[in-house]
């Protein structure tokens, strides 16, 4: 089984390709040092004459202008693929993606996610991913935390979102890539709810700590992210504004054992 995995030179990107290959499947590696792929070409990747039989996609621009890059270029991937006659297509979304996301980020992944529905292609949601390299999210946040004397965080008990480990999350998605299923709607996590203070504990000690109501994160990052993109207030709109109810039956929860909460960075 020849498997396409654009995105390869990511954190997860990689770490499937690892995988996969441990698995004896041939991969063929999408991405911009070794086939110059790039969402943002009017050219896409052409698979006429690879072989594929799944491909999983993966890359995502983090451009200003990613809600229109990211959709035309997985649009134009995704029938490039169908027209060479790759009938299983897997776009790895995020628990950010829903009708009402705040950052660009979960806004453009359910905009794909609408086109992947509409075109018998599975998806798949991970949590917040962690493991190994840590997660960009949480190492921005560790970064941050380190220079503050006094950290800033918020109480809210309808905002939280899920995590999921690098080892279980990519197991995961090979099963879903060789099982015989073709369409699906996978939501991949551990099912213990992480609140932003939980985060913040998580990747800082012997800090002061002071409760800002949430209203006042939502209208800060909300302004700045209307006035100029930052891929880093993006990724806080993400946690801000994640998606938390999970209760669709057109959808499927794989529920992972490894706690977030339980590790230390």
């Amino acid at each position: 089984m020849t498997i396409a995995i654009t995105g390869s030179t990511s954190n997860l990107g990689l770490y499937l390709v690892k995988y996969f290959k441990t698995k004896r499947k041939k991969v063929i590696e999408i991405n911009r040092k070794q086939n110059n792929f790039d969402l943002r070409n009017i050219k896409t990747y052409d698979f006429k004459n690879d072989k594929v039989k799944v491909l999983i996609h993966l890359a995502h621009s983090y451009n200003k202008n990613g809600y229109n890059i990211n959709f035309q270029g997985s649009k134009k991937l995704f029938l490039n693929a169908r027209k060479n006659n790759i009938n299983k297509i897997i776009f790895i979304s995020s628990i950010s993606a829903h009708k009402k996301a705040l950052s660009q980020y979960g806004k453009t992944k359910f905009r794909i996610e609408n086109f992947c529905l509409k075109n018998d292609i599975i998806i798949i949601r991970p949590g917040l991913i962690f493991g190994y390299k840590i997660d960009k999210k949480l190492n921005l946040m560790k970064n941050i935390l380190k220079y503050l004397p006094i950290i800033p965080y918020f109480r809210n008990s309808k905002k939280f979102l899920y995590s999921v480990h690098m080892d279980e999350l990519v197991k995961n998605i090979y099963k879903i890539a060789i099982s015989k299923k073709k369409i699906g709607n996978y939501n991949i996590f551990s099912d213990k709810k992480i609140y932003f203070e939980d985060l913040i504990n998580t990747v800082s000690v012997n800090k002061i700590k002071l409760n800002f109501p949430y209203i006042f994160w939502y209208f800060i990052f909300i302004l700045i992210s209307k006035i100029i993109y930052f891929k880093s207030v993006d990724s806080f709109l993400g946690i801000l504004g994640n998606r938390v109810n999970y209760n669709n039956n057109k959808e499927k929860n794989i529920f992972t054992k490894t706690n977030l909460l339980k590790k230390k960075f």
